[in-house]
C-alpha cells in the first residue's frame, strides 16, 4: 500500500482556499497519470471538507479503480458551495467512503477534551443518519493532532486520516500527500514521494 493523496476542492469552489483549489483537468491528467505508474487499487484518494465541486473528481476516481473516500465537516453540510445531504448520499451509493472530517473544523490539538469529544463523536452521529451507515473514517481538520485528540479518535473511528506523506505499518492510520496548486501538475516528483514510503517518526 502506499501513502493516500489528498484534494480539496475545484475550479474555484465557493469559498474554497486558492492554494489548494485546482482546475479539474489537472485532477484527472495526475489521476490518468500516476494509474499508469501504480495499480490505482493500491493508492487511496480523499477528498477533505466536502466541497460540492469534487463530485466530478469522486465519479472519475472511482471510474479509474481507485478507494474513494470523501471527508466531511458536518456543520458545512447543505451550506453554499459545499455538499448536501443529498449529494452525500448519491456519493455514498456510488461507491464513495463517507468519512468525519470533524463537526466544526476546528484543531483538535488546541481545544479542550470536551470539545474534541464533540468534535468527533457529532460529526459521526450526523453523517450516520445521512448514509443509514456506521462511519469508521476520520481525517483531522489541518492535519494536526495532540496524544489526547489522536486516541480518541483511535477509540471512535476504525481509521484516522492525517496530513503526512508517511507509510504506516498499522493500518487503522492512513498517511497522506497534499495536493495543491503548486505540486499538482509534477507528476514526477509526487510519484517519486509516493513511491519512497517514508517511516513515520
Amino acid at each position: 500500500m502506499y501513502p493516500a493523496l489528498i484534494f480539496h476542492s475545484f475550479n474555484n469552489n465557493k469559498f474554497s482556499d486558492n492554494f489548494y483549489d485546482l482546475r479539474i483537468e489537472n485532477f484527472i491528467s495526475l489521476i490518468d497519470f500516476i494509474s499508469i505508474k501504480i495499480n490505482p487499487k493500491e493508492i487511496t484518494i480523499t477528498f477533505d471538507d466536502g466541497y460540492r465541486s469534487i463530485i466530478p473528481a469522486v465519479e472519475y476516481s472511482l471510474k479509474k479503480g481507485y478507494k474513494t473516500i470523501a471527508y466531511i465537516i458536518s456543520d458545512y453540510i447543505d451550506k453554499d458551495g459545499f455538499l448536501t445531504k443529498k449529494d452525500i448520499k448519491y456519493l455514498h451509493s456510488i461507491g464513495c467512503t463517507i468519512g468525519s472530517h470533524s463537526k466544526s473544523h476546528r484543531d483538535l490539538s488546541k481545544v479542550g477534551k470536551d470539545i474534541v469529544k464533540i468534535e468527533l463523536i457529532e460529526s459521526k452521529v450526523v453523517l450516520e443518519k445521512i448514509i443509514g451507515e456506521k462511519v469508521n473514517h476520520f481525517s483531522f481538520p489541518y492535519g494536526t493532532h495532540n496524544k489526547f485528540s489522536l486516541r480518541k479518535a483511535k477509540n471512535i473511528y476504525k481509521f484516522n486520516a492525517i496530513s503526512r506523506p508517511n507509510f504506516f505499518k498499522q493500518q487503522n492510520i492512513i498517511g497522506r500527500i497534499s495536493i495543491n496548486s503548486f505540486n499538482c501538475n509534477k507528476h514526477n516528483s509526487l510519484l517519486i514521494l509516493l513511491t519512497k514510503k517514508l517511516p513515520y517518526k
